[in-house]
């Protein structure tokens, strides 16, 4: 079984070996997930997370390109 979290998919694929073949007995991609996809989850949180943490700024980790670049 081999699985591959890149960056915009997540692929699973299932393989029997033998000693003169290799055969894909299943394949299956999901391109709703991938690493891309949690770090935009993580930016999220962390920044609601710094949002709550200091209420005197007012500054926003989403609404400040620079902050969501050094997030990132």
């Amino acid at each position: 079984m081999f699985l591959d979290f890149g960056h915009s998919k997540l692929s699973l694929y299932i393989i029997k070996f033998t000693k003169n073949y290799q055969k894909v007995i299943y394949q299956k991609n999901l391109n709703q997930l991938g690493c891309r996809d949690l770090d935009e989850l993580m930016l999220s949180f962390y920044s609601d997370l710094f949002a709550k943490q200091n209420p005197s700024l007012d500054v926003s980790g989403k609404e400040s390109k620079k902050a969501t670049f050094k997030l990132f």
